[in-house]
């Protein structure tokens, strides 16, 4: 992974200075830069999440023998992110984010602990026909909090099928 890194980096540099040599810095540099910042920051790469359908995307880490997942569920209709928290399979937090509102914080029960945990959206993106972020869970269990990045996503989005319908023919 770091390699590869290593070479993306590499070669953007070896663009931008092709560029300057040419004169040409320009708005295609600007994209290349936007692209290099999404391969660094793991958008493309996906780690730790996987999206196996349209507007869906679970993402899981395992820490200290014990895995917590975030099932993120895009309404594009209402353009909510919908995300579940679950550890050792059961729900212990629902909530909902949106682009101007990608954070959201509640007071729950984890394992028997009262805790206050916040979930994030980093970096989120929504487009027309596809949406990416980084999912971050933070915990403050007694005064003690960790912050964990759960991956990145890149989902693509599809409305249902009778609205595409009506957006397609106008019924």
């Amino acid at each position: 992974m770091t390699d590869l890194k290593m070479i993306v980096v590499f070669l953007f540099l070896f663009s931008i200075s092709r560029a300057v040599d040419f004169g040409t810095y320009d708005v295609d540099i600007v994209k290349q830069r936007n692209i290099l910042v999404d391969i660094l920051e793991g958008r493309f790469l996906q780690e730790g999440c996987k999206c196996t359908e349209p507007n869906v995307c679970d993402c899981c880490k395992t820490e200290q023998g014990k895995t917590g997942c975030g099932k993120i569920t895009y309404n594009k209709q209402t353009q909510v992110f919908s995300i579940e928290l679950t550890t050792a399979g059961k729900t212990f937090m629902t909530t909902e984010v949106t682009a101007q509102q990608p954070q959201k914080c509640q007071d729950v029960i984890v394992q028997g602990y009262h805790a206050k945990v916040c979930v994030e959206i980093e970096n989120l993106q929504v487009e027309e026909t596809q949406s990416s972020g980084c999912l971050t869970v933070s915990v403050t269990v007694m005064g003690h909090s960790q912050t964990m990045k759960m991956g990145c996503f890149k989902m693509s989005v599809s409305l249902d099928k009778m609205l595409e319908f009506r957006r397609l023919f106008g019924r």
